[in-house]
């Protein structure tokens, strides 16, 4: 059994516990899974100065120990949604999930 992900064993995570933390930041994002890292690329790229910040490696937790799958799943079916919300609203919901799907692409 591993207890670390499989790609660690090509990319393993840089040690950056040497490393000083800068005074401020314009960003502070605490939390280095998929959320916190995709927010840290858009502040970024925005020309904020972003900082990560994680108690564990980047990707330690669910983003790496549930198997991290993204998919264009919406757990409630289209009969449920149409059900408690209208057809269109139902079927603008599950779309969603696909364009996050293609986004993430």
């Amino acid at each position: 059994m591993k207890t670390t992900p499989l790609w660690w064993d090509d990319a393993s995570p840089p040690d950056l516990t040497s490393q000083q933390l800068p005074k401020s930041v314009d960003v502070l994002i605490i939390g280095s899974g998929y959320t916190g890292l995709n927010a840290a690329i858009q502040t970024a790229r925005a020309g904020r100065s972003t900082l990560v910040i994680d108690a564990q490696d980047a990707g330690w937790g669910c983003s790496s120990r549930n198997g991290g799958q993204v998919s264009s799943g919406i757990k409630p079916t289209y009969a449920e949604l149409s059900k408690k919300y209208d057809k269109q609203k139902a079927i603008s919901i599950l779309q969603e999930g696909h364009n996050a799907l293609d986004w993430i692409k």
